[in-house]
């Protein structure tokens, strides 16, 4: 049978140590110290910024998508599609074409309009 045995140390000379005795690594409490606090609250001028900028990011991308589709419908890039009768991914597909072609088309109309605001002087061909 095998029995515990004391007194053994594998650290070679040197002196025992109270395990309950600070040493270097220890951090003693400092009662001059101030408890930690975290600050929670919100600004209320920071929450308006914030949500300002939010809305003013999204007109800007919603009008950089309008103008792009009515690019992609004026260069030809986008045409309007036949809705198959089959097939869940063709007829998603082409709702999605024509829809893209639809808002495309305004916007195509929206350019010619600015644009003949600036060339009433000139005469196209």
């Amino acid at each position: 049978m095998i029995s515990a045995v004391s007194n053994i140390s594998f650290r070679g000379d040197m002196p025992a140590v109270d395990l309950s005795s600070p040493s270097k690594f220890t951090a003693a409490p400092v009662a001059d110290m101030p408890a930690d606090r975290a600050d929670f609250s919100r600004d209320e001028e920071q929450t308006s910024k914030t949500g300002r900028n939010i809305a003013i990011g999204t007109v800007i991308a919603a009008l950089a998508a309008f103008a792009g589709l009515g690019y992609a419908v004026k260069t030809g890039k986008i045409t309007e599609m036949e809705v198959p009768a089959e097939g869940f991914v063709a007829k998603s597909k082409a709702y999605i074409n024509n829809a893209a072609h639809k808002v495309g088309s305004w916007g195509e109309s929206c350019y010619n309009t600015v644009a003949g605001w600036f060339n009433k002087g000139e005469k196209t061909t």
